[in-house]
This record gives structure tokens, sequence and C-alpha cells, in this order.
């Protein structure tokens, strides 16, 4: 008798402890290798895509090179925007903590505050799959009229991996800048921008922990500012730092 309670005791302890187990492995964040183990296991993007939404943490590295080994390796491209999604809900204050942003003009120097954009993307036939951040539709609240004014980065990171002098295109009811994602023939997809609203800059550290960003020519009247992503293990967030310029 005594025997089979000491068994049945010993069973009971094995399967709390596999449990326990089962219950920890949950919760190891979703990586980039656990994204690529389900393709190779051909579960599917829906079912993919459902386990990336699902995750109570991911871990994803979204870098270019990383995003174009993943695509080489089979992974589709739903499935990468869904990394790209998913590491996108950061809130900025995070993102931004210890981060100084000035606009340096004729008018003199002023600290730029940021402004959340909002992932979106879709897939045009013809066109391929189309990611842009959104912003609010008003118009930048700092207004300058130096036709090339720079701006200062005080940051203990270098802000130029991530960080890019952008123009905001806007019509009547929107702002956005367009971030770079294959095309109907294919392409390369980041959280990089893309196209005319990426400026012509130069970046260079004045001093340790000081960057300067310099267009390479005078800008026109309109809306501008320097866009930065941050992608970790927390999530993600898309902020621009904006200022308008004025004739």
């Amino acid at each position: 008798m005594k025997k089979a309670v000491f068994v049945s005791l010993m069973v009971l302890i094995t399967l709390l402890f596999a449990a326990s187990i089962g219950c920890a492995a949950e919760e190891k964040p979703l990586d980039n290798a656990q994204v690529l183990s389900m393709t190779k296991a051909d579960l599917g993007d829906s079912i993919i895509i459902a386990k990336i939404k699902a995750s109570k943490e991911v871990r994803f590295d979204l870098e270019t090179d990383e995003l174009v080994k993943l695509k080489t390796a089979g992974v589709s491209k739903a499935v990468i925007a869904a990394m790209l999604d998913r590491s996108s809900t950061k809130s900025s204050s995070s993102s931004s903590a210890g981060t100084k942003v000035v606009l340096s003009s004729k008018s003199g120097d002023v600290e730029l505050k940021t402004m959340d954009g909002t992932l979106k993307q879709y897939v045009a036939p013809f066109v391929g799959l189309r990611r842009f951040v959104e912003f609010s539709p008003k118009t930048a609240p700092t207004r300058i009229k130096d036709s090339q004014p720079t701006i200062l980065v005080m940051s203990d990171r270098d802000p130029g991996r991530t960080c890019s002098y952008v123009k905001i295109y806007r019509d009547k009811d929107n702002r956005w800048i367009d971030l770079e994602a294959p095309g109907g023939w294919g392409g390369s997809i980041s959280n990089k921008p893309y196209g005319e609203c990426l400026l012509k800059y130069s970046v260079t550290e004045e001093k340790p922990g000081v960057w300067r960003f310099k267009p390479a020519s005078e800008l026109s009247p309109d809306d501008y500012g320097l866009y930065c992503f941050s992608v970790s293990a927390e999530g993600g967030s898309f902020v621009i730092y904006e200022f308008g310029i004025d004739k």
C-alpha cells in the first residue's frame, strides 16, 4: 500500500514538473528562429500569423539583413509583414527616453517633441505590398522660415542607424511617409523610409553623444522631421520629431 502511494506521489510530482516546464516554454518570447521553424514545418501563413498575434511577447530581429535572410529561407511576405506589425505596438515613451532632439535654424534652437505614427499596410494587385506610417493630419506646430535647418540629436546610441531626415507627404486629410516594401516584382521590406519622402542628408557626430543631421540642399516650404523607428524585445515604435517650413 505504501509503495502504491509512493509511486502515485512520484507520478504526480513528475506531472507537475513537466507542466511547469511546459508553462516556462510557453512564456519564451517568439523569435525569428521559431517563425522559421514553423515555416519549414509548412504550418501555413494563417497559423503562423495567428501565433505571432497571440504571443505574449515577441523578440524579433527585424534589421534589413535579417529580413532578407527570412525571405530567402522561405518565410512569406505576409508573415514578415505580420512580424513587423506585431513589433510596432510599443509606445514611443521607452524608445525616446534619454533622447533629446533639437531643431537648429537661423531663428534659434528649439527642442522638438515626438509624435506617434500608426503603421499601415495593404496588398494591391500588380502593386505589391505597400507599407506606410500615418501621422496626425494636423500640421507641425513648430514653424520656421529657414530653408536648410539642421537637427541635433543627443543620445547614448548612434541615431543614424534608426533615424532619417524626411519630408512628410500630405493631402487634405492625411499625413504620412512611405516605408520600404516589395513591389509587384518583389523587393526588400524594412522600417526605413522610402521614395521621395527620404531626403538626401548627412550625419556627423560633432562630439560624443551629439549627432547633427544636415540636408544636402535647401528645402521647400512643407512639413519635415526626423523619423525614428525602434524594434526591441518589448515591441517597436514609429515616431517623428516634426517641424514645418513656411514661405
